[in-house]
Parts: structure tokens; sequence; C-alpha cells
């Protein structure tokens, strides 16, 4: 099995990251939908196929990421709708929208990441905003969660 680019670059980040002697730990998740999912207005996105859980932050269960340590993390999602319209969805921290992708074709992929501090304990998750009534999403590499820690505190 390969990595990605993505991957590639964390693991190297964290390499040069320890080398400089920096304080932390590694904390890192990815994770994609199983299946196609309909997901209705406030709802939040369950990635439930989780590839990597390094600091067992994220629930596959709940879709919910629980910072395990306090610092800035980077953040990713990428979603793909699998129904025509136009769709909003928002990456929220304790119920703070961070940052936000809409996706206005069927089988139109979007990308969204930001970089912001979590402090231990504190959820970030995906969530569908009000816009364009229920949503189909699309499974496999095409949807996909992700976060690492760039710096503890």
């Amino acid at each position: 099995m390969g990595f990605s680019v993505y991957a590639l670059m964390f693991f190297c980040m964290v390499l040069c990251h320890d080398a400089q002697g920096a304080k932390g730990r590694l904390v890192y998740f990815k994770a994609s939908l199983s299946k196609i999912k309909t997901y209705g207005i406030h709802s939040t996105v369950i990635f439930d196929k989780c590839e990597a859980n390094i600091g067992k932050g994220y629930n596959p269960t709940s879709g919910v990421f629980h910072a395990p340590v306090s610092g800035y993390y980077e953040f990713k999602v990428q979603l793909e709708a699998g129904s025509s319209g136009g769709y909003s969805f928002c990456l929220v921290c304790e119920g703070v929208v961070k940052s936000e992708l809409s996706i206005q074709r069927v089988w139109s992929s979007k990308f969204t990441s930001a970089i912001f501090h979590v402090n231990a304990g504190e959820h970030v998750l995906v969530r569908k905003t009000v816009h364009g009534g229920a949503t189909r999403i699309a499974a496999g590499a095409r949807t996909q969660f992700s976060g690492y820690l760039l710096r503890s505190d």
C-alpha cells in the first residue's frame, strides 16, 4: 500500500519537528466514508472508515475528533456530493465555524483545510449547514477527514 503525498509530508514534518527538539507528541487521524450516506441539515458527517488514529482522538462512531493534547492542529476535509443541488458543510471546533466548503454539482468534489488552536478535550467535526436540504455524500478516497498536531503547547 502506498502513502499519500499528505501522509509523506506529515511524517517528514514530524521527523524534522522532533529532530529540532520541539516538545509534543504525535497525533494524527485520517478517516473516510465506507459507503454513500445522506446527511440532513445540522447533522455531523460520520467518517466511519478510520485508516489512522494515532493518539486515539478520532471517534469513527460519532465522527468527532477530541483533542488529546492542547496545541495547533491542521485539519483537512474533502467531500464529494452524490446528489445534485448546492450544499454547504463546515469544519467546526466547539461550535465555532473554522472553515466552510460548498458543493454546487453532483459528483463534484471540494476541499478545505484550516490551522487553529485546540485545547485538550475540545472537539472538532464536520457538519452539514442549512443550505440545500438532505445531501448524499460519496464514499471512499473522495470523501475524507484528517487532522494532525502541528505543535503542542
